[in-house]
């Protein structure tokens, strides 16, 4: 019979999954250890000549399996093989982390993913030969893409809706303005033409305020403040 044991634990932030970070693009930048048991501190001889490792570990807590899932990033079903779902036939999670020192049987690294108390099955010096030209990222990518067009039709709906608040704020302020008294010149006059005229439009008022601003600067060599034209 086939079975494996854990050559050590992991000391994590994480007490259960809902605090482990998720979602497309996340950084893991949770600092841990992975405390090795002391029989097999010989296995470490030379780990520290490298800056990053794989840590391969056992999802403990997980039971049984699913073989088709949807994941939290996505909103479609995708296989357990291709996913890093920890409802897996064998249960073994894989993680990359980056090695910050070691201190005898405790190795310090940044990146964890894990639960606190997590086993782990086997350390390995992350090496990788393959070119970023190479690499593919499969529906991952296709996600991102989505939630990036997601985003920007949320930015597009919330920069409309401002403006339509802005516009009604504006059309509000003009209705309640006090009736003008007796205007000292021709730019007062002209600026307020428009808010007590319920036929001219926008446009026409922007053009009217134009017009007063550039007599007034005629006048008096700078543009008027927008208090002296309302």
């Amino acid at each position: 019979m086939f079975s494996m044991q854990p050559i050590g634990y992991v000391k994590s932030p994480f007490k259960n999954s809902q605090e482990i970070p998720k979602g497309l693009g996340v950084k893991h930048e949770a600092e841990g250890i992975l405390e090795i048991k002391e029989e097999l501190v010989a296995g470490l001889t030379d780990i520290e000549g490298f800056s990053h490792l794989f840590v391969l570990w056992a999802f403990d807590r997980s039971e049984g399996f699913q073989l088709l899932g949807t994941p939290p990033i996505d909103n479609r079903p995708h296989g357990v093989f291709a996913t890093r779902s920890p409802r897996r036939p064998n249960p073994i999670g894989l993680t990359v982390v980056e090695l910050l020192r070691r201190d005898g049987a405790r190795l310090h690294v940044r990146g964890v993913d894990m639960l606190d108390g997590t086993p782990v099955l086997d350390i390995k010096p992350y090496l990788s030969s393959v070119s970023s030209e190479k690499l593919r990222r499969g529906w991952l990518a296709q996600a991102e893409a989505r939630g990036g067009m997601n985003k920007l039709r949320g930015t597009a709906v919330a920069i409309l809706l401002l403006g339509t608040l802005v516009c009604a704020a504006l059309a509000t302020a003009q209705t309640q303005k006090p009736a003008p008294v007796a205007p000292p010149n021709r730019m007062a006059r002209m600026a307020l033409i428009a808010p007590n005229n319920s036929r001219m439009t926008g446009v026409n008022t922007m053009r009217l305020i134009n017009t007063a601003q550039a007599e007034y600067k005629h006048a008096h060599g700078k543009y008027a403040p927008w208090d002296e034209l309302c």
